[in-house]
């Protein structure tokens, strides 16, 4: 079993990150803030355009993003929510099964492993990220009976 945890500090350097999950959606901020601009000045909504940006804007700058997963050729990397200095190796050849799980709370992202193991993750961004997997971990996603 190659898959484990591991410190941050512990990764490689070198290793090469194709794909990264991060908390914050950058694009869809940037989207509002661009959006609430354009209200500000080409339509007669100043305040609710000024309100957008300034919300979209606040967002971008001052609320915390931290990184969720990170994929590479052979492996994903999940760090952990409440401790960033810890994270867990996924070799993809180990996982029998993933699944994307929506919840009203917060979606999440479910492995389960060859020796057992249940590893499950806060995630955003089911469309992203289920190609990515589809992409590296083939033929491996859970069925659902709904």
């Amino acid at each position: 079993m190659k898959s484990k945890a591991l410190k941050t500090d512990n990764l490689a350097e070198d290793r090469e990150i194709e794909y990264r999950v991060n908390a914050k959606p950058y694009i869809l901020l940037s989207l509002i803030v661009v959006i609430g601009t354009g209200m500000m000045f080409l339509t007669s909504f100043l305040y609710i355009g000024a309100a957008i940006a300034a919300t979209g804007l606040f967002a971008l700058l001052f609320l915390p993003s931290r990184i969720l997963l990170e994929f590479s050729k052979d492996y994903v990397v999940v760090y952990h929510r409440v401790n960033q200095n810890e994270c867990e190796l996924i070799y993809y050849d180990e996982i029998v099964s993933y699944q994307y799980v929506r919840n009203p709370q917060s979606d999440y992202l479910v492995f389960e492993l060859e020796n057992g193991e249940t590893i499950r993750v806060s995630c955003f961004g089911k469309t992203r990220v289920e190609m990515i997997l589809n992409h590296y971990a083939k033929d491996k996603k859970k069925k659902t009976n709904v």
